[in-house]
């Protein structure tokens, strides 16, 4: 069950199972077969909660048959094709109306930093990460599928409602859309410590061009999320995007320049970035991501002005730390890290502790702006546990 210890805040679970296929073969390690069913949450809406004290942050608790399985066989390339995917096969839309309107997946990019280090204070890893966009609401999503791994993921409205101020009303059909953010998560971290972050990368976003038929399609958010169910390790999370064609979000829209990358790592230290060029996946190991291809890292500047821009000071001062600490730090440092690289942009940090199966949430006050205060109120942290 996830606990979100803000004021004494406490979100209701559900009880209900669901069946999927695993990354991993040992099914009997993830699930009792007794337990299986194929029945939807009845209960998500009434989990849609605000978090106390924090403006604009919501939880939503699912438990239940969510669909995944066959938003892979279906070979999906589109946002829209997704959506209607997920129309047809959520009981809670088939019948509202709002829902099928309000949902358009509208993934932007996300101009971000993450950093992955040895935890000095119990020998397991940490792993930090900022998600940087505009303001707006946030969405934290605690899944439990029966044949598949229990996950806490972050989601930003916007990316699915087009509306950076989308709030539950207590309205089914309206509420019903925050059902969506299963299947646009930005960033996670499963039971077994897998952790997998989205992040802008610097090269075009491109549509595969000559996709291998033999392979299922793919798009960017769905393949995070199957990861976070289905995979325990880096190694398992790379061998599954070795079988898909990805079909980026960010290109969904005719003439995006946005690509991405995805930081991963697991509970045993691995780390890596896995990045797209030229339609071929990459994999490169790393402990620091931000958005330039760490692939093509050799094509970066590696002095003067341009290395000081954006992505680079960002990635500079996080390996700068990383090295001093010689890649052991509290999880209290890689906050401060992450505090010292945010973006008057930013809306959330997020620190990441496998070992403890928590994460501390610090986000964007409702009332910061550009002009006038900082964007993350590291004063009023969100600690979610599960």
């Amino acid at each position: 069950m996830m606990k979100t210890k803000r004021l004494a805040a406490i979100f209701a679970a559900m009880m209900m199972a669901l069946a999927l296929v695993s990354c991993s073969n040992n099914d009997d390690e993830k699930t009792d077969s007794n337990q299986k069913s194929t029945e939807p949450s009845t209960n998500a809406l009434s989990s849609l909660k605000a978090v106390d004290g924090i403006d604009g942050v919501y939880t939503l608790e699912y438990t239940g048959e969510y669909f995944l399985d066959g938003a892979i066989n279906a070979s999906l390339k589109t946002a829209d094709e997704l959506v209607a995917y997920l129309t047809k096969n959520i009981p809670e839309w088939k019948t509202a109306k709002e829902p099928v309107k309000a949902l358009k997946i509208n993934v932007g990019g996300a101009a971000c930093s993450s950093i992955v280090v040895k935890n000095k204070d119990d020998n397991g890893y940490i792993y930090g990460r900022n998600f940087d966009w505009e303001s707006g609401n946030s969405l934290i999503i605690h899944t439990k599928p029966d044949s598949g791994y229990e996950a806490v993921s972050t989601c930003y409205i916007a990316f699915f409602t087009k509306d950076p101020e989308w709030a539950p009303t207590g309205n089914p059909e309206h509420d019903a859309t925050a059902i969506g953010g299963i299947y646009v998560p930005m960033d996670g971290m499963n039971e077994k410590g897998l952790y997998i972050a989205n992040l802008n990368d610097n090269l075009p976003a491109v549509i595969p061009s000559s996709p291998d038929t033999s392979k299922k399609d793919v798009q960017t958010t769905v393949a995070i999320r199957y990861i976070l169910d289905k995979c325990a390790t880096v190694d398992e999370a790379v061998a599954f995007l070795k079988t898909i064609n990805m079909y980026p979000v960010y290109a969904d829209k005719k003439g995006s320049k946005d690509a991405y990358h995805f930081a991963i790592a697991d509970n045993t230290g691995k780390s890596v970035v896995a990045e797209w060029v030229n339609e071929e996946l990459k994999v490169t190991k790393t402990n620091i991501v931000t958005n330039h291809n760490l692939y093509k890292e050799s094509q970066t500047p590696t002095t003067g002005e341009d290395r000081d821009h954006g992505t680079f000071r960002r990635y500079d001062s996080l390996k700068e730390k990383y090295d001093t600490a010689k890649g052991k730090m509290s999880a209290q440092e890689v906050t401060k890290a992450l505090e010292e690289v945010q973006q008057k942009h930013s809306v959330w940090s997020a620190v990441f502790e496998p070992s403890a199966k928590k994460v501390t949430y610090y986000f964007r006050s409702s009332s910061a702006t550009e002009e006038t205060s900082d964007p993350i109120d590291y004063a009023k942290p969100v600690v979610v546990e599960f």
